[in-house]
């Protein structure tokens, strides 16, 4: 048999199974049957006065089918949902009723209840009989009272369902509560998800209810013996009298309470809270009000838990609609600095925080920036602060750096503002994929805590911001990246053609001094400066000197001079390695370098430039000076640059080795063209000269003696000074280039055959046509080779005679140059010309330079023909 615990300490609890009907009459009773109390409904259903009915023993109010009631009668004790035992009264009033007779557990002086209730049978009865029926005054009260509550009842159902906000479901509770039952004060408390109890609604009558406790306050169950029974319990609890109860909660500062009602808020089996009520007099409620109050909490339990989720769908559809409007407004931000104020703004709109600051690791990744804060009255009192060791692997939760004491909340205590008191503050680490981006801090000016709601909020909005950070930083990331990757390229692409330009001026015929002039502007170019020298030894042993230079003033650079052993350029002189200085500054405080030697630095506390690189001019075996580049700005050079400064100053050492190669060909050209010139003095014109003195000693003797020989002689003579004049003519076409493209090719070759029929002292003829128009480049190239090919008659053909031809032939619409050498001489075969005879290839050369064709017919004993065959056009 189960049984239920009903009273303990004079709290009498009675479950809504037991009184679902609020006509029921309830006796209490000890162990030996004596009625200890009774509810209302007892007076009606017995016909007694409550004199009459308290004290009594139930063997004197009932008979059984006619026999009076014994107990204890393990017989009549039944479960609540047991069949009733049909009883009669004893009363001058005879009345069926149905009993159940239920025993209870620690419940101090009641051992069981009685629960009575009008008889069907007794309705037959009642139906036969007036006499049983009590009297009509009492009925139509009776009926007048529960019909005034059926309709309240029905109100309040109709209340507690118009509306879904839970303020109002709970206020139209306590206004129903207090309408029902007189008391002094009603509460509703409800459990949150955290299972603590908060007043949620708190109402007395004639009161405001700005003047009751505030709403939300929490109390602890195990402070009130009441609310805790109700919470185990899951069931109603009465207190008619809290005097008689030991544990029950007494404060002095509030008016005390006699008598308090309980009643559990059930849906769906599961308790969402509790509404009590409470009267400064003992006595006040009765177990007709405690069905009142079940009845109504039902009610009201299905309407708060519908105003519940209806609160909860609202607080979720507006955490959406905050989480869509920021990914909305911060999705359209194009960059990081652009999105902060925006994302601040949303945060102070939410959470009405006094105060807030975002800070952003560095590019460099050690350092945590200031990057924004709200109000900009309040700013931070620094502006940079290392990364604390730790921050990296801390969560990215709500509140971890608040109030901990660690020493992760002390380095960013730096980040609060300067001119505010000390806040509430707290700290949350922005990670997306294990990756930090920065710290958010939110303060407030009073205490604030978050609730659920608001930190599931914020938490999102959260997430929401460091995803979009992360995309925009790896944006802004990848857009430096390609920034850069380009400017290496354009970098390199003028690098390039800063090189090839260099290349071309290098091969070109113009002064040292320019080309190291162009070099010099284009190392500037490249590097992005104003300033540049080249320094050039004077000596092997004496100073630097600049020898070229772009951005300095003329008398700097007339002043300036540098020895091998001075601070910065003559470390790369010296060493004969790039040497670069990234910032003077720190480099003069680390080494204890001065530069007072440069002129160009200057000697005060501050450089005239801060950061240079210098780069030796050098070959493999000789050092010729230091290109210099000069920086207003400290800046770090990359290897690929110091490799494209060390490619300049190698060009620029080549075009100082050539200038003194060319010097030293110069030299060398004009010795060997003198040498030659004399050798060509000694063996022509000087060995015409000689002989022509000794004809001229002789002949007066001659004459005398044979007049005739002597006139021979005589001619001998002239015949030898013309050809010295030859010679010493075509000796003076040859030191005046330009007079081989101004004459006419006629009298080129009349003067050089004189000239070597008076070297060879043979016949050479020249058959050729006046009028034959040749371009000059042609005219020379025919020259030489006709020099070269008489050279080689008077040299190696052992010839009688030779004949030189020039003709011009008409194919238009083109003209054909045609030049024959031929001689009689010994011939040789061509295919087997031996090793260290160069004329031939000389002739061959020249005759390509032209595009002429060159063909040479020899055969031993036969003599030999060249010629030489070029087409030119008939308007040239």
């Amino acid at each position: 048999m189960s049984t239920t615990p009903i009273n303990t300490d004079g709290i009498v609890a009675i479950t809504p199974s037991l009184l679902r009907l609020i006509d029921d009459a309830i006796l209490w009773c000890d162990a030996g049957g004596q009625v200890l109390g009774y509810s209302g409904g007892a007076e009606r259903l017995l016909g007694l006065a409550s004199a009459d009915v308290v004290g009594r023993n139930l063997e004197s109010l009932f008979t059984v089918e006619g026999k009076p009631l014994r107990l204890p009668a393990p017989t009549l004790y039944q479960a609540a949902d047991a069949s009733p035992v049909v009883v009669t009264t004893t009363g001058a009033t005879p009345q069926l009723l149905e009993a159940w007779f239920m025993p209870v557990d620690d419940a101090g002086d009641v051992s069981f209840i009685c629960r009575l209730t009008a008889s069907s049978a007794a309705t037959e009865i009642l139906d036969q009989d007036d006499a049983f029926f009590p009297s009509s005054h009492r009925i139509e009260a009776a009926t007048r009272r529960y019909s005034s509550q059926l309709e309240i009842m029905r109100s309040a159902s109709q209340a507690l369902t118009e509306r879904l906000d839970l303020s109002y479901v709970l206020q139209t509770l306590l206004d129903f509560m207090i309408a029902l039952v007189p008391c002094q004060s009603a509460e509703a408390l409800l459990l949150d998800e955290q299972k603590q109890l908060h007043i949620s609604a708190n109402r007395q009558p004639g009161r405001p209810a700005a003047e009751l406790m505030p709403s939300n306050a929490i109390i602890h169950e195990n402070s009130h013996m009441g609310v805790n029974r109700v919470l185990r319990s899951r069931r109603s609890y009465l207190v008619n009298d809290t005097r008689k109860v030991r544990q029950w909660p007494r404060r002095e500062d509030e008016p005390e309470v006699r008598s308090w009602l309980g009643a559990p808020l059930i849906v769906g089996g599961e308790l969402i809270g509790l509404c009590s009520l409470s009267a400064p007099q003992p006595e006040a409620f009765s177990m007709e009000h405690m069905l009142t109050v079940e009845a109504v909490a039902a009610q009201a339990a299905t309407a708060i838990r519908n105003a519940r989720l209806f609160q909860d769908t609202t607080k979720r559809t507006a955490e959406l609609e905050a989480i869509y409007g920021l990914t909305t407004i911060l999705g359209s931000a194009a960059s990081v600095e652009a999105m902060l104020p925006e994302f601040l703004r949303i945060l102070q709109e939410h959470f009405r925080n006094d105060f807030a600051s975002v800070a952003l690791v560095g590019n460099i990744g050690e350092h945590l920036n200031v990057a924004a804060w709200m109000p900009k009255t309040l700013k931070p009192q620094v502006a940079q602060i290392p990364i604390p060791p730790g921050l990296r692997d801390a969560p990215a939760a709500i509140n971890v750096f608040k109030n901990t004491g660690s020493d992760i909340e002390l380095q960013l205590q730096d980040l609060l503002p300067g001119n505010a008191p000390a806040p509430n503050v707290m700290w949350t680490a922005l990670h997306w994929q294990d990756r930090l981006f920065g710290v958010l801090q939110i303060g407030w000016q009073d205490s604030h805590d978050l609730n659920e709601d608001e930190v599931r909020l914020l938490s999102a909005l959260i997430d929401v911001f460091t995803a979009v950070l992360a995309r925009l930083r790896f944006t802004e990331t990848l857009t430096l990246e390609v920034e850069q990757r380009t400017q290496e390229l354009r970098r390199r692409q003028q690098a390039s053609e800063g090189l090839r330009y260099v290349l071309g001026i290098l091969n070109s015929s113009r002064p040292l001094e320019e080309i190291l002039d162009y070099v010099i502007a284009q190392a500037c170019w490249m590097f992005d400066t104003e300033t540049g020298a080249i320094y050039r030894a004077q000596s092997d042993v004496g100073p630097f000197r600049i020898g070229v230079a772009k951005g300095l003033p003329p008398h700097v650079v007339a002043n300036q001079r540098l020895a091998a052993d001075d601070a910065f350029v003559g470390r790369a002189i010296r060493t004969r390695q790039p040497a670069f200085v990234a910032d003077l500054t720190e480099f003069e405080q680390l080494h204890g370098i001065s530069r007072t030697n440069d002129v160009i630095l200057g000697s005060g506390e501050t450089p005239r430039f801060r950061a240079l690189l210098a780069v030796p001019m050098q070959t493999a075996t000789r050092l010729y000076g230091c290109l210099t580049l000069y920086f207003a700005d400290s800046r770090e050079f990359k290897e690929e640059e110091i490799a494209l400064a060390s490619m300049l100053a190698d060009h620029a050492a080549l075009a100082t080795e050539n200038a003194r190669l060319r010097q030293e060909a110069e030299k060398s050209g004009a010795v060997a063209e003198r040498n030659r010139l004399a050798r060509e003095l000694h063996d022509a014109v000087t060995q015409s000269l000689f002989s022509s003195s000794i004809l001229a000693d002789v002949i007066p003797k001659i004459w005398r003696r044979d007049p005739a020989e002597g006139e021979r002689r005589l001619r001998e003579l002239a015949s030898l000074n013309r050809g010295a004049l030859a010679e010493m003519r075509a000796l003076l076409l040859e030191l005046r280039p330009r007079a081989l493209t101004e004459v006419d090719i006629v009298i080129l070759l009349e003067g050089l055959c004189a000239a070597m029929q008076n070297r060879a002292q043979i016949p050479i003829e020249l058959v050729a046509e006046k009028h034959c128009p040749i371009p000059g480049e042609v005219r020379v190239s025919l020259y030489r080779i006709a020099q070269e090919a008489l050279n080689n008659v008077v040299q190696h053909a052992n010839a009688t005679q030779a004949v030189v031809t020039l003709r011009c032939e008409t194919a238009s619409p083109h003209t054909i140059v045609c030049l024959d050498i031929r001689d009689n001489g010994r011939g040789f075969l061509p295919e087997h010309i031996p090793g260290g005879h160069l004329g031939l290839d000389i002739m061959q050369e020249r005759a390509e330079q032209i595009e002429a064709t060159l063909t040479i017919e020899s055969a031993p004993g036969a003599g030999t023909l060249i010629r030489v065959s070029k087409m030119l056009n008939q308007s040239v």
